[in-house]
């Protein structure tokens, strides 16, 4: 009878065995499948994104050249290594050109394939009198033509640009202790006041390719002039060059500006990357992007050729990768997490403070949506790690009014917390005079928009001070129990890999300077980690990220008689 007791507890025994070994295993497939398709879908789209971006700088051409179904570049272009036009720019006060309209410059023997740039002076004296609107217009015309009308020409390109908008002016900047124009510079940003642009960008496009009239390009429908089956230069108003910086406030007593006016070649390629991204800004701003956010659109994809663009698409598109494994991994972790043994708790409150502080700091500075939205997607982890940590659960025992519960810490739990304790004792004495220096030193000497801004400033340029502390307390415990086995590697590597990429790209996009030294002080941090993980032995026995716990001797020996 024992026996056959023995032998059910066994069979039971196997069974629970086999079962948590097969939820454990399809909790693991589960995790490397969804990284599989990840992957595979992101770098599918970089192919096609690849392709896509070849076509754009190698499109079709017609090739039977004496066929009535091209359309041909005019024959002084043709063959010709370098072309030479005559531009003539008019100022209007109306969106349509007339003979009488004023010229105010003209440029002969204007060299296609090189940049060029002059500066005007421009009568504004009217300007107000003529509701605030005003226009250059600009010809292309053949080099050697005298005319007085450009409208005569033999054959012509056209394209204007708007000067004037109206805009909610820049932030002034004072010096706090100095200035009681706080208030007034307030309220002077809340409503928009005559702007205008200090420069007049132009390009044209210096490839001359033939097209079948069934597939010419649709980025040059409505800028091609086509005259018996010869096309004109393809001219345009360089908006790409355009930046928020460009805009100068109009005063009542301004009777002139200077503008400059600059000339860029462009390749068929980067003409049509132009029209392409210019039609994105417009599905772009109905969904709340601004015109700054523009500008670090502009600043990576102005004048660049394809080999710097698929660099940058492929860049782009592994952090998109990297930010994803990182979230869904550092995910997983705290899941699957039961207790905070080794894991800083003091660190994950700090985390969620910062955070909520950075971010309304890249909100005051006005940094790119492509730095503020990833930044507000940490908190919401940070703060949903914190709960986890904390053990913190919520219920409504009288329907409406909440009640907070605590968890009880084990014994390992109090040990860490006591070194995570020790670590910041010295942090604190370190760290806390440098701040308040620094913000002593801000007060006085560097302008801010307002006490709110000198505030959020100080707040940021401290969270970035004791955030490169605060670090040290997890570096601290591993110190003391030896081990790195409590952290999430994998998502640790992939935020590693995205610091790299976040160094490069630092000087591309638009950011605080205090954001972009964060990205080098993190490097510092991964590379102690990294030694960490070289000197201390992994505990085999953890529960990793898919909540798989690796067999000790002792359980194989179990297995084996």
């Amino acid at each position: 009878m024992p026996v056959v007791i023995i032998s059910i507890e066994s069979l039971v025994q196997n069974v629970t065995d086999y079962n948590t070994i097969g939820w454990k295993n399809l909790k693991m497939f589960k995790g490397k499948l969804f990284t599989f398709l990840t992957v595979s879908i992101f770098f599918i789209y970089l192919g096609k994104a690849l392709y896509h971006f070849y076509h754009l700088y190698h499109p079709n051409t017609c090739q039977e050249q004496n066929s009535k179904n091209c359309y041909k570049p005019l024959q002084e272009f043709i063959n010709n290594d370098d072309p030479i036009v005559q531009i003539r720019i008019y100022q209007t006060f109306t969106k349509t050109f007339s003979i009488n309209d004023n010229e105010i410059f003209r440029k002969n023997d204007l060299h296609l394939n090189e940049d060029f740039h002059e500066t005007v002076n421009l009568d504004i004296s009217r300007l107000n009198k003529k509701n605030g609107i005003l226009y250059l217009h600009l010809f292309v015309l053949p080099n050697s033509y005298n005319g007085k009308s450009s409208l005569d020409a033999k054959w012509k390109s056209y394209t204007y640009l708007k000067l004037t908008e109206m805009k909610i002016p820049a932030d002034e900047t004072s010096k706090l202790l100095e200035s009681s124009q706080n208030k007034r510079i307030t309220k002077s940003n809340s409503y928009k006041i005559l702007h205008i642009l200090d420069i007049f960008p132009f390009a044209i496009v210096n490839e001359f390719l033939s097209f079948s009239s069934n597939e010419v390009p649709p980025e040059f429908y409505g800028v091609m002039s086509v005259i018996n089956n010869e096309y004109t230069p393809v001219v345009i108003s360089d908006e790409m060059n355009i930046r928020e910086s460009n805009f100068l406030k109009v005063e009542k007593e301004n009777t002139s500006i200077v503008i400059r006016i600059e000339y860029h070649p462009l390749s068929i390629g980067s003409f049509r990357m132009q029209m392409n991204m210019k039609q994105s800004f417009i599905h772009l701003k109905d969904l709340g992007f601004s015109e700054k956010d523009f500008d670090d659109v502009k600043n990576i994809f102005t004048n660049v050729n394809i080999y710097y663009l698929s660099l940058i698409i492929t860049v782009c598109t592994v952090h998109i990768v990297a930010d994803i494994l990182s979230f869904k991994n550092d995910i997983s972790f705290w899941r699957s997490k039961k207790d905070m043994k080794g894991m800083s708790t003091k660190v994950l409150i700090w985390n969620c403070f910062s955070d909520s502080i950075i971010f309304l700091y890249l909100i005051d500075q006005q940094a790119s949506l492509l730095i503020i939205i990833p930044s507000g997607i940490r908190i919401f982890i940070e703060l949903w790690k914190l709960k986890k940590a904390t053990k913190i659960t919520i219920k409504f025992d009288h329907i409406i009014i909440p009640r907070i519960y605590f968890g009880q810490k084990s014994k390992q739990e109090i040990e860490t917390d006591q070194y995570d304790s020790e670590a910041m004792r010295y942090l604190y004495a370190i760290v806390t005079p440098l701040v308040i220096i620094g913000t002593i030193y801000s007060l006085i000497y560097i302008e801010h928009k307002s006490w709110y801004s000198f505030i959020i400033n100080s707040l940021a340029n401290a969270i970035y001070g004791f955030g490169f502390c605060f670090m040290f307390p997890q570096l601290f415990l591993n110190y003391r129990l030896k081990s790195v086995a409590h952290l999430p590697w994998k998502a640790f590597m992939y935020k590693a890999f995205n610091t790299v990429i976040d160094d490069v790209f630092s000087f591309i996009i638009k950011m605080p300077m205090s954001t972009r030294i964060g990205c080098f002080r993190d490097d510092i941090v991964f590379v102690i980690y990294l030694y960490q993980r070289y000197i201390y032995p992994v505990d085999k026995t953890r529960i990793d990220e898919y909540a798989i716990v690796e067999e000790t001797t002792t359980d194989k020996e179990k297995k084996d008689q």
